[in-house]
């Protein structure tokens, strides 16, 4: 079905922000050494976030639920830290969004248009019977700089630079791919997301980077 996500490109967005080009590198420097410090701070024991029960937004997307706790608590208080780090820069806008986590696993505008025009929201039929699943649980162990482009030879998205969660462990820049030679490492033509877990950095034609600090998941082995 069209409208379902690719397990391989599941995740929980933190924020959105847009950066302009001649600021990216300044912005995602200090990112890396300052926002890497509080993400060892948040998730240092690599702690595992369980993923139960199903929601659903206005009924045109279904999502997954992560179980409230200590660690929930944890991502909104580095959601908030995120918001403060990219509002210190004048060449960076936050987006106004109230951070609600989840996991979207359907969302109707990914329908053909044709089919957008015919189904309007999704049936409690689909999901209700399943609201209580348990989807299992998912690792946060290191944040990743992700182009939002999809390799086509693994199905997610562009890895550019990397950094392990654990207190022990340095940051590292992730390998560039043949793909990014002539872009700065972590950007491309097309768009930016940042992630945590697995990371993004995307940028639109205007020369603005459209960036969202997320969560990938993987599906439970």
């Amino acid at each position: 079905m069209p409208a379902l996500i690719d397990t391989r490109q599941l995740h929980m967005t933190l924020v959105a922000v847009s950066i302009e080009k001649s600021f990216e590198n300044e912005i995602f420097s200090a990112f890396l050494e300052e926002m890497g410090t509080q993400a060892k701070k948040y998730f240092a024991q690599s702690p595992l976030l369980t993923l139960s029960g199903i929601g659903h937004f206005d009924e045109r997307v279904i999502y997954l639920k992560p179980e409230k706790g200590d660690l929930l608590d944890r991502l909104y208080d580095f959601a908030l830290d995120l918001k403060a780090f990219f509002s210190r820069f004048p060449g960076s806008s936050v987006e106004d969004m109230v951070f609600r986590p989840h996991v979207t696993i359907l969302k109707l505008s990914k329908l053909p248009e044709g089919s957008k025009k015919l189904i309007k929201n999704v049936s409690k039929d689909v999901w209700f019977e399943h609201r209580d699943i348990k989807c299992g649980t998912q690792r946060i162990s290191r944040v990743e700089l992700n182009a939002m482009r999809i390799d086509r030879t693994t199905g997610r998205y562009y890895c550019e630079r990397c950094m392990s969660t654990s207190s022990n462990k340095a940051m590292a820049p992730a390998p560039v791919t043949s793909m990014e030679r002539g872009d700065v490492v972590g950007m491309n033509h097309e768009t930016t997301e940042v992630l945590i877990g697995d990371k993004g950095v995307t940028a639109d034609r205007k020369g603005k980077r459209r960036g969202r600090l997320q969560q990938n998941y993987m599906p439970p082995s």
